[in-house]
């Protein structure tokens, strides 16, 4: 058998299969998320590629994160400091390479949102940024700009018996006359003070060594088994400088204002092209038709937080 024969069967035998957003996910590195049948047929391959898989700008970016689209389409992606990924035109491939300062776990929590939404977008679908989580056998997901309190709404809901679905990365699937969300990563992103409060000491680890947010892992109750039906879309409401809420309220969107919202809570705004756009816009209207959207206000405090959950599941249960 030729060395580059026995170097692929040797490869498929290593690679793990994994279920993830709805797609099978090969890899070649243990993921915390759930295996998929060894038979199943991959939607994304995962693989590691040295220095040289990888292109050199005559000029390196001094951000934090870089994103260039490359001549044929790949999508090059680079975490300054921490690995970078080259996701192949049609979202079927991800090289990676992991540099000097990422952990394990860090590579992980990226591939696992920001990176795998490059191969959502590319098979044509529309992800979200919000928390969902699953109520019962249906969904409910909170969105609303960054640090408005999704992930932490998601954290308190547990107490009530809710579910995480996915946290960040919201895959939705329109299926007959209804939407479906599928598990994402059994974690949920907190920071400290916030994830003491709500769930807990647990296994955690940080996102990466120059922010204080950590990645809790969710026990085996408190994460979805599987895709379920969205019930209902809670935009969380920003109050203007001098009207701080005293009251839990939640208020129905009229449908122009909800497909405004729904356009703004897409994910991996980076890949920006007219077509994208115009996909966006369809995806935010039929799903504002099919599924209701309300704003959710409430003052902003732990105390306050379990009369929130009531709230929630009052309306879902209405």
């Amino acid at each position: 058998m030729a060395p580059a024969s026995r170097e692929r069967r040797s490869r498929r035998h290593r690679d793990r299969r994994y279920r993830v957003y709805g797609l099978t996910l090969s890899s070649p590195i243990s993921l915390p998320i759930p295996r998929a049948s060894r038979s199943s047929r991959p939607d994304v391959r995962l693989r590691s590629a040295a220095a040289d898989a990888f292109p050199r700008p005559a000029r390196r970016s001094p951000d934090w994160f870089s994103y260039r689209t490359l001549p044929g389409g790949a999508a090059h992606l680079e975490w300054r400091g921490l690995f970078e990924f080259l996701v192949s035109p049609d979202g079927g491939t991800v090289r990676y390479r992991r540099l000097a300062r990422a952990t394990e776990a860090a590579l992980g929590t990226y591939l696992l949102g920001h990176v795998l939404s490059f191969s959502l977008v590319a098979r044509g679908a529309e992800p979200l940024h919000g928390t969902a989580v699953a109520i019962g056998r249906e969904v409910i997901v909170f969105i609303g700009e960054c640090g408005e309190g999704k992930s932490t709404l998601g954290a308190a809901m547990l107490a009530r018996g809710a579910r995480i679905v996915s946290d960040d990365l919201i895959a939705l699937d329109r299926r007959g006359g209804a939407y479906v969300v599928s598990p994402g990563p059994a974690r949920l992103k907190l920071y400290r003070r916030m994830a003491r409060a709500l769930v807990g000491e647990r296994r955690e680890s940080r996102m990466h060594r120059d922010t204080a947010k950590l990645v809790l892992a969710l026990r085996r109750r408190e994460r979805a088994r599987g895709p379920a039906r969205l019930r209902a879309i809670y935009v969380i409401d920003r109050p203007g400088r001098g009207r701080a809420p005293r009251d839990v309220r939640i208020d129905p969107v009229s449908r122009g204002a909800a497909v405004v919202e729904l356009v703004r809570a897409s994910f991996n705004l980076v890949i920006a092209s007219p077509d994208r756009d115009r996909r966006r816009f369809a995806v935010a209207s039929e799903l504002a038709r099919v599924v209701p959207v309300k704003r959710l206000t409430y003052p902003r405090s732990l105390a306050k937080l379990p009369e929130v959950c009531d709230t929630i599941l009052r309306d879902v249960r209405s």
